[in-house]
């Protein structure tokens, strides 16, 4: 048989599993309604205030930034594990990129983007 058979079968199973857990989270759900379970979860406590109000865009900020350094550090990372000997333009290609990372934490400092 082809590889493609049983990729195709592959993707009909992960199909039907994530089907099953959707109808069994559900049907599970309506099954057991208590006031408890549906009540506003605070700690214990009675709220203060409503749990709808907009967060600051400077918590998106945070971490828009830090999506996109955990990405050059996932890109950084394997070149430190292969233990490949670089020749110059691989080392200057890696160098520029450090750099632009570097720049980047700069600039973010004097826009004191992540000062609150």
């Amino acid at each position: 048989m082809s590889p493609v058979y049983y990729f195709i079968i592959a993707i009909q199973i992960c199909f039907l599993i994530s089907c099953l857990i959707l109808f069994f989270t559900f049907w599970s759900y309506r099954l057991k309604i208590d006031i408890e379970k549906t009540s506003i979860y605070e700690c214990g406590f009675t709220p203060y205030q409503s749990a709808r109000v907009p967060l600051e865009i400077k918590f998106y900020l945070v971490s828009l930034l830090f999506i996109v350094f955990d990405v050059e550090l996932i890109l950084l990372f394997p070149l430190s594990l292969s233990g490949i000997s670089y020749n110059y333009i691989d080392s200057m290609l890696i160098t520029l990129f450090i750099t632009f990372m570097v720049l980047g934490i700069f600039f973010e400092m004097r826009l004191k983007a992540l000062d609150f």
